[in-house]
C-alpha cells in the first residue's frame, strides 16, 4: 500500500502542514448553525447557506451524531 501511494505521489510536492479549505471547525460550524436557527433562520435556508442537507441541519440541531 505504501509503495502504491509513493508511486501515485511521485514528483508532487506535498504540504508540510495541514491544508485548510477555510471552513469552520465542526464545533464552531455547528454552534453557528444552532445560533442562526435560534434567531429564526429556517432549516432550508441554513442548509443552503452551509452547503449541507436539511437532514444534516436537523441532526445538528437535535445533537444527533453523523
Amino acid at each position: 500500500m505504501a509503495f502504491a501511494m509513493a508511486i501515485s505521489y511521485r514528483g508532487l510536492t506535498l504540504p508540510q502542514s495541514p491544508v485548510s479549505d477555510g471552513t469552520l471547525p465542526k464545533c464552531k460550524h455547528n454552534a453557528e448553525i444552532r445560533a442562526r436557527h435560534e434567531k429564526g433562520e429556517s432549516i432550508s435556508t441554513l442548509a443552503e447557506a452551509f452547503g449541507i442537507t436539511e437532514q444534516r441541519i436537523w441532526q445538528i440541531l437535535n445533537e444527533r451524531r453523523k
